[in-house]
């Protein structure tokens, strides 16, 4: 069912009328009008209920809803659904409120298991197909010689802890985020912003930044003072706390992110950075992405505690923009279900220029944990639990949110098999979506002792027949499958994935390494052209030019015992037949940030530069394709426990940034140029 037909189905539905019964018939009357009847239809109302108790319930999604069974040869194991617009907040209220009070019913039952239930989904709204975006290559822009942050997608900016535009260095120690002038090595601060972090709390203040012309966008937490009630499980608030540094903590509160805002400073005098506005929105930060001037904000927002339904900002997640606050309207609040959990995705669109204003909102009854986005689209996914009878099958559900100047709208959900690495394993190519996940499965078996059956609360159960296998899907932007591959590499899983054109990359371990190169030029007939298996696995994958692949990971013997980390360099050019081309084990390097934070290496091939943070040194390297890896420097750190470290180029000098110092080093030779501490 495409967009015009779905809001056409709508306006023929009168509110009176949406109940089970005729809710079925009006969606299977379009349907049939479109010619395209379903083989089966399953109806069922049923809990997911994803509970994680820190001292107080974090989330749950206890979903309940209207379902559609695809034909199987059609769509595999994809459940589409159509979100609803929800009519007023005394609808919300009762939702939220119900879902609240089973969500304590549930956690005085259990406190470890997490119950869920099979859910599939019919056609779903879309537009027309965009047009597509590829994959950064390099972290540095053509025009210029300065490395950007290591980006997904080309165009398509990421906050980081560290930035660069060509003459400054904008970085954040512990207590400050300083403006630092770098020309030729030289390094002289110029003005600092405080964080205003509190030591008891390592997330609270300016924690990323972006930089886009002479603004600078710093995004920061806020918090609110919750205190249990009596009852032991209420909890009502207190004053919010935007600046928690200084706040003396007492055990009987809990400090709770309950905001994100971004605050636009106007640095086009560096000596003196000005705060122009501050815009912020409930819940705590999931991402974002800045596309020109429109930055784009994710946050997830529960609505615990005692909500009132006279009092909607209990229980609906506001907008704020300077000194005025204001509920996300109702018409901008979508539903999935019958049955709603009492947390919100919530993306917003910011335009930043002239100040910075909201363009639009949309919160979503649902959360979501990772995030890919090109100039388009917006992917938005979130960890499900399906249950085909006692089998439990995990599964990924996906957002998909047109982007358009900050304007952002809902247009698309779906739920497929598996879970996803990162936000590397998905990528959207020729109005195509492609994604790897890993399955997880198993059988639960209930406890039926006659324990369980006097005390039911407490009966627990067993679990057997675990099954472990990956999935390459691709999907239109309708989230309706129209490729896919199934149960690869089984009793392995997925531990990074690259797509690059036509062609994705994908890598799986237990004893040895298999990279899996697939064609992906005609979606409906996926093809492996080659599986390379070698000992160790990549948590990273990156292309270095033409017909060159790089790894970053972990070596491993034929065991598949894991040591240290190892580079590998891929050869691409006969995609029939992938080799490593050569390798480097850093002996006596265990960790780096790099293998799970894209954003802490730094990595072009026109510059030949490949470096990253290992144990408690930057290391620098180059690649040659006749002799492989050189190691070009190991430099020491101002602090050798400072783990959060970035590396930028600006010409032909290197700075390594921690939150203790900046050091600088001539390229050409790796001698030390400058230095100085940050406190």
């Amino acid at each position: 069912m495409n967009k015009n037909d779905f809001n056409k189905s709508l306006d023929k539905i009168e509110p009176t009328e949406i109940q089970e019964d005729r809710m079925l018939d009006k969606i299977l009357n379009e349907q049939k009008k479109s010619g395209r009847t379903s083989r089966k239809i399953a109806f069922s109302a049923v809990a997911v209920v994803l509970c994680f108790i820190f001292g107080f319930i974090m989330f749950s999604d206890t979903i309940g809803t209207y379902l559609f069974e695809r034909q199987l040869k059609k769509q595999g194991s994809v459940m589409l659904e159509i979100p609803q617009m929800v009519e007023n907040y005394d609808e919300l209220y009762s939702l939220i409120n119900a879902s609240i009070e089973e969500d304590r019913k549930t956690a005085a039952r259990y406190t470890t298991e997490v119950e869920s239930s099979a859910k599939s989904f019919d056609d779903v709204v879309s537009p027309a197909i965009s047009n597509s975006v590829n994959l950064a290559e390099s972290t540095s822009g053509d025009s210029s010689d300065y490395s950007d942050t290591n980006l997904q997608v080309a165009g398509v900016q990421e906050a980081d802890i560290v930035k660069t535009d060509g003459k400054y260095i904008y970085a954040m120690s512990e207590k400050y985020l300083y403006i630092v002038s770098a020309e030729n090595g030289e390094l002289k601060i110029v003005s600092k912003i405080s964080r205003n972090v509190d030591s008891n709390n390592y997330d609270s203040g300016i924690y990323e930044m972006y930089i886009a012309g002479d603004y600078l966008i710093a995004l920061r937490n806020a918090y609110s003072k919750v205190k249990y009630s009596n009852s032991g499980t209420a909890r009502t608030y207190e004053e919010p706390i935007n600046d928690i540094a200084g706040t003396e903590f007492d055990n009987s509160y809990y400090y709770v992110q309950t905001g994100v805002s971004i605050e636009i400073y106007d640095i086009s005098d560096k000596a003196n950075p000005k705060l122009i506005n501050t815009i912020g929105q409930s819940g705590y930060y999931v991402s974002s992405r800045m596309i020109n001037n429109n930055l784009y904000l994710v946050s997830n927002y529960f609505a615990f505690g005692e909500i009132d339904k006279n009092k909607p900002e209990t229980f609906v997640p506001q907008l704020h923009n300077g000194d005025e606050s204001s509920l996300i309207l109702t018409r901008d609040i979508m539903i999935n279900t019958k049955k709603v959990s009492s947390q919100y995705l919530v993306i917003t669109g910011i335009d930043i220029s002239n100040g910075g204003n909201i363009v639009s909102s949309k919160a979503l009854l649902g959360y979501g944990t990772s995030v890919y986005a090109n100039r388009e689209n917006m992917y938005v996914t979130a960890y499900e639990d399906v249950v085909e009878g006692n089998k439990h099958i995990s599964a990924t559900k996906i957002f998909r949110f047109s982007l358009n100047g900050g304007k952002v709208d809902i247009e698309a959900e779906a739920t497929i098999p598996g879970n996803i690495h990162n936000q590397f394993s998905l990528d959207e190519y020729d109005g195509n979506l492609r994604i790897v996940t890993t399955v997880n499965s198993y059988i639960y078996s209930q406890d039926k002792s006659l324990f369980s059956k006097i005390m039911p609360e407490f009966s627990g159960g067993s679990t057997s027949n675990y099954e472990e296998y990956n999935c390459l899907y691709v999907l239109n932007l309708n989230l309706e499958i129209v490729g896919k591959i199934e149960h690869l590499a089984p009793d392995e899983r997925i531990y990074s994935a690259r797509f690059d054109g036509d062609i994705g990359y994908f890598v799986t371990f237990r004893q040895v390494d298999p990279l899996f190169a697939v064609d992906l030029s005609t979606p409906d007939k996926l093809e492996i052209l080659s599986e390379l298996k070698i000992p160790g696995f990549s948590d990273y994958l990156h292309p270095y030019g033409d017909g060159l692949l790089f790894g970053l990971g972990r070596n491993a013997d034929e065991s598949g015992r894991v040591d240290f980390l190892k580079l590998s360099m891929f050869d691409t050019s006969d995609l029939y037949n992938v080799n490593e081309k050569h390798k480097l084990t850093i002996q006596g390097k265990y960790y780096s940030e790099a293998t799970y934070n894209h954003k802490a290496i730094l990595i072009n091939h026109e510059k030949n530069i490949i470096a990253f943070l290992c144990d408690n040194e930057y290391c620098v390297y180059s690649y040659s394709k006749e002799t492989g890896f050189k190691k070009e420097a190991f430099i020491k750190l101002i602090n050798e426990y400072d783990y959060q470290t970035r590396g930028l180029y600006i010409g032909d000098f290197l700075y390594v940034v921690s939150q203790k110092g900046i050091v600088s080093y001539d390229m050409n030779s790796y001698e030390l140029c400058n230095k100085i501490t940050l406190k």
